[in-house]
């Protein structure tokens, strides 16, 4: 299948390659303080605790968080549980309200997940509507996802303070590359069902010229103080086209490379600190991302093949939506 991927001119593998791991995640050197309910499922929390583990160990050799980690992991029911136990870490979010957010969540999704700042601490949160969400392509590679923004904070502080609205697809495409583990037919399919799940703002009749207002659009702070501004481009573009422009920026400059330019963030504007990773001004490395976004979204429309190859074999997922084949 790498083959003949390789053989569409994509250059998904030739990035993916230099950067590829395999981690038995026995050996983290930042350990987690994993907090799960009574109900949850045991393999499931097992299997949480394998991918935390696995994608530290994937990250060690370029960086280690400074700060504690805790995992709040559980079923849909044990939310007034998992708030009161957040609230115990950071009783500045309130346990009504979370329970509030929480459950607005889980009326649209098989899963709550997210990973942030606390107060001088980072947190993860995990609860899940059946224990086959876990496995479910929505829920993959979500673990690894909030692992990379918890990198983010404790490189540039707040980074939603910090970072644009496509950054998102940084942890996106990161958390694809680390899960994979090896697996190329695993990091292929992940990537092509995110690219495929179109936006619905992307004209069929795409253009590069498209992309980069796109991409200039979202070139806006995450937030200000504590609003929103990334409603437009929010799980629509950020988690589907921006993978390619993390993709670009991770096969132009390395992934210490990034690490390097998120580190750059803290004391350096956004457009400061592209220009000194990059050696360009913004427009012009929106230039070249969206020719790179544009090249492989046509592949990956004209090689749906791949999607079908990559199920082989795999057992038929449980979930109804949004899924192919589990893993």
């Amino acid at each position: 299948m790498a083959e003949r991927w390789n053989a569409t001119g994509s250059s998904a593998l030739n990035v993916y390659d230099k950067w590829a791991r395999v981690t038995d995640g026995k050996n983290p050197s930042v350990q987690v303080k994993f907090i799960f309910s009574n109900s949850i499922w045991p393999e499931v929390r097992d299997e949480l605790k394998i991918r935390m583990n696995k994608v530290i160990e994937f990250f060690d050799p370029y960086f280690k968080p400074a700060l504690p980690i805790y995992f709040i992991g559980g079923r849909f029911e044990d939310v007034d549980w998992a708030c009161r136990e957040l609230n115990a870490l950071d009783s500045g979010r309130g346990i009504e309200g979370c329970k509030r957010e929480s459950e607005n969540v889980q009326k649209a999704i098989y899963h709550d997940s997210w990973g942030g700042g606390i107060s001088n601490a980072s947190a993860h949160w995990y609860l899940l509507k059946m224990k086959e969400a876990v496995d479910s392509r929505a829920f993959l590679p979500r673990v690894e996802h909030e692992y990379i923004h918890t990198i983010q904070q404790n490189q540039m502080g707040d980074f939603g303070l910090k970072v644009t609205c496509w950054y998102h697809g940084m942890a996106e495409y990161l958390g694809i590359l680390t899960s994979a583990q090896g697996d190329t037919t695993y990091f292929l399919d992940q990537r092509l069902w995110a690219i495929l799940q179109a936006p619905v703002k992307r004209p069929q009749n795409l253009t590069p010229e498209f992309l980069q207002d796109w991409i200039t659009r979202a070139s806006i702070p995450n937030r200000t103080g504590n609003q929103n501004n990334c409603g437009e481009f929010d799980q629509s573009g950020d988690y589907h086209d921006a993978i390619l422009a993390a993709e670009w920026m991770v096969g132009k400059i390395g992934l210490q490379g990034v690490l390097d330019f998120q580190v750059k963030l803290k004391n350096l504007s956004w457009n400061q600190a592209l220009e000194a990773s990059f050696g360009a001004n913004p427009t012009e490395v929106y230039r070249q991302i969206s020719e790179y976004m544009y090249k492989e979204i046509m592949i990956a429309r004209e090689n749906t093949w791949a999607r079908l190859s990559s199920c082989e074999g795999r057992e038929p997922s449980s979930i109804k939506n949004p899924i192919g084949c589990r893993y």
